[in-house]
């Protein structure tokens, strides 16, 4: 009889190991998969972003050299720019990284 209801208890106690397992594995999911919408919405964001500022640049540099802007300036935008791309290279990284798990 103690046997029977021991056996009874370990199929209960498999039966929870199994759903706590599923329910484990389901929020890992949901998990991975919200991380890589998010790392893809950051990635498109990045590179719009990298778009404008070479826009900026190139701008800046023509009213630079038709004497509109000063050099600082042109530093100023380039620094931007060189700041966009790296930001934009982090996020490719991150979500390639996301895309993998």
């Amino acid at each position: 009889m103690a046997k029977s209801k021991q056996g009874q208890l370990q199929i209960q106690r498999t039966d929870l190991d199994i759903v706590n397992t599923q329910n484990t594995i389901s929020t890992q999911y949901i998990q991975a998969l919200a991380s890589y919408k998010s790392n893809y919405n950051n990635y498109q964001t990045l590179k719009q972003n990298v778009e404008l500022a070479r826009d900026v640049y190139n701008v800046v540099s023509l009213q630079y050299r038709e004497g509109v802007k000063t050099y600082l300036d042109v530093i100023v935008s380039q620094s931007d720019l060189r700041t966009s791309e790296l930001n934009y290279y982090n996020s490719l990284f991150r979500y390639c990284q996301a895309k993998l798990i």
